[in-house]
């Protein structure tokens, strides 16, 4: 089985500060844990935050296929006018990670086009993302049993907003199937134009619904470095991070952890 890890974000400080170091060394041990050939693509920016040694590591030190690797950069959404946009969903940004989610994918199909074969999975990861290795096995046992046609596996997570929420920092599915999920960004102003709510999880989820895939829930195999225990976002004041219904949901999260990986 060959697998592609396509991992795409940024690396600024309020990615997982000094911790990405750490987020780095579980990616691989994970990945290494699952005994399959694997190539890694990477596209991450940074910015004048970021330690140097992290930008030093995935350029230098990171084996890849290929990388894309660069200062953050302003995108113009001046024009991008929404009827509805949740309160937290910052369109500049959303933009941004839609776009490295495409692109990194793009790597992915150039490399199978240039060898002439398809990936049999392909993941898609977010840099600032802690694996549990007590889920090795059981993304083990999905990959033996067979991903299935427009299959894609998601984490399931408590504070979905709607019937089309996914969340957008981990999923994994066959070569195809992945295509579909990089494309979102294509499709973002037909969707709010319709209607839809400007919501990059709910962007998603719509684009996933409408394109038929199959996407099975399953218990999370990771979490966020430092960003799971602020719900609110880096910039909210810190007496609004915690709630007692945040509370529940971390700990909920956290005991779903442990619980039988349900596919």
């Amino acid at each position: 089985m060959k697998a592609a890890i396509c991992i795409s974000g940024h690396l600024g400080q309020k990615a997982g500060r000094a911790a990405l170091s750490d987020v780095a060394r579980s990616i691989q041990f994970f990945f290494s844990a699952l005994q399959i050939d694997t190539d890694y693509f990477l596209v991450l920016s940074y910015d004048e935050k970021t330690d140097a040694d992290i930008i030093d590591l995935y350029e230098n030190q990171w084996a890849a296929v290929q990388k894309k690797i660069y200062q953050d950069y302003n995108i113009d959404v001046s024009k991008k006018q929404y009827k509805y946009i949740r309160p937290e969903s910052h369109i500049e940004r959303t933009f941004k990670m839609f776009e490295k989610i495409y692109e990194c994918n793009r790597l992915k199909k150039e490399q199978e086009a240039s060898e002439g074969f398809k990936y049999d999975v392909v993941f898609r990861i977010r840099p600032d993302m802690i694996f549990l290795t007590d889920r090795v096995q059981d993304i083990r046992n999905i990959l033996t049993a067979g991903l299935g046609k427009n299959s894609v596996f998601i984490p399931e997570f408590p504070w979905l907003i709607s019937r089309f929420t996914q969340v957008d920092f981990f999923a994994f599915g066959d070569s195809n199937s992945m295509d579909t999920y990089s494309e979102t960004i294509h499709y973002i102003d037909e969707y709010c134009g319709k209607g839809l709510l400007f919501h990059p999880e709910t962007l998603l989820g719509y684009h996933l619904y409408l394109n038929q895939s199959d996407i099975s829930r399953i218990i999370p195999v990771c979490f966020f470095s430092e960003k799971m225990l602020d719900m609110n976002g880096f910039d909210a004041p810190k007496s609004k991070r915690f709630t007692p219904y945040k509370i529940l949901v971390i700990a909920k999260y956290l005991y779903n952890s442990y619980k039988p990986l349900v596919s």
